[in-house]
């Protein structure tokens, strides 16, 4: 979510220059690709932090973690 923000904020400072109608819709297949991918991005990172969450808890090392207040991210 705060990669979203982040693109919103970036596309909002940047400058626009007036697009030939044949080329509009180029620029907004880009668009939908370029919010896909940020999607995906933001999937794989979740399920990575999934992934690690298991394999510690699995592991037994979540107590040691929990105990120093490491064991979530912020």
């Amino acid at each position: 979510m705060k990669l979203r923000l982040w693109l919103r904020t970036l596309r909002a400072k940047t400058l626009l220059f007036p697009v030939h109608h044949k080329h509009k819709k180029d620029n907004d297949l880009l668009t939908l690709q370029i919010a896909d991918d940020v999607e995906q991005l933001e999937q794989t990172i979740l399920d990575s932090y999934n992934t690690a969450i298991r394999l510690i808890v699995d592991l037994h090392m979540s107590t040691a973690l929990k105990q120093n207040g490491i064991f979530q991210l912020e």
